[in-house]
Formats: C-alpha cells, sequence, structure tokens
C-alpha cells in the first residue's frame, strides 16, 4: 500500500490492523488535519475547537437525544469553520428516538450510520452505538469512528 507523509518528511504511526492494507487515496503531498470531539453531553458551546479540514464528532453530544438537544447541536456545528463536518450517533444520541437524524443535523456533511464516505480522500465509517453490531466493518478503511 502507499504511504502517506505528513510534515517534515515523519511517516504515520504503523496501522493499527496490519492484515488491512493501507490504501488512502489521500494525496502524498497534502495533509490533513483531522479534529475529533466526543462524549460533549450538550456542552460543545464552551469548547475551543482547534481548527482543521475535518470534524469528526463521535457521539454524545446530547444528553437525551431530544430534537431540541439536536438542533443546539446543529447551531454549533454551523458555526464552526471546518470543512466537512462528520458525526456518528452515540446512545445518547438515541438513534431510535431520531431515525431520521441526518434531516435534524442539515448542518453536518454527513451522518454515518453503518456506512462509509470518503472525504479529503479518506474513507470513514461511522459505527454507531448500537449492540451487537449489524454490519461487519468494511475492509480497506482509513478511520473507523
Amino acid at each position: 500500500g502507499r504511504r502517506i507523509v505528513c510534515g517534515r518528511g515523519i511517516p504515520p504511526p504503523p496501522p493499527l490492523f496490519p492484515q488491512t492494507p493501507f490504501h488512502s487515496t489521500l494525496s502524498m503531498s497534502r495533509c490533513v488535519t483531522v479534529v475529533h470531539l466526543s462524549d460533549t453531553h450538550g456542552h460543545h458551546e464552551g469548547l475551543a475547537v482547534p481548527p482543521g479540514d475535518m470534524l469528526i464528532h463521535s457521539g454524545d453530544f446530547t444528553n437525551n437525544g431530544t430534537q431540541a438537544e439536536f438542533q443546539a447541536f446543529d447551531r454549533w456545528l454551523a458555526g464552526l469553520p471546518h470543512r466537512h463536518k462528520i458525526v456518528v450517533l452515540g446512545n445518547h444520541d438515541q438513534p431510535t428516538k431520531n431515525p431520521n437524524a441526518a434531516a435534524l443535523l442539515p448542518h453536518a456533511s454527513h451522518v454515518l450510520h453503518h456506512h462509509s464516505v470518503e472525504v479529503c480522500g479518506l474513507r470513514i465509517y461511522g459505527l454507531p452505538c448500537d449492540r451487537p453490531c449489524p454490519h461487519p466493518i468494511p475492509v480497506g478503511m482509513d478511520i473507523v469512528v
């Protein structure tokens, strides 16, 4: 597989799953800054979020999964400078209570629920908090959230 070199010729760390080859389509001359958040539980307004190309929130942005909490989170997302905003629901976001969560988060570029998307040349798979996992994680993902 192709290796990505970021910064001053520093190679990325070895893959966590060496049996799965790294197949990113990311340009060798471009680094992507990914900002990751989770478990903000309604306290996202007070966070100093660093800039980046991509923001990933891996769930529990609400306490009870109410529509008002989703709307507040979406307003906060709208004010962030990140070009790509990816959200995966956590157990507190209660996807069963909000089966169409993507519609409640129009400022999220992608709301991932057992599917993948390619952003900035990286393949990202969203694995929400529901057990047991009904689908295997596809091979070749660069980021699993």
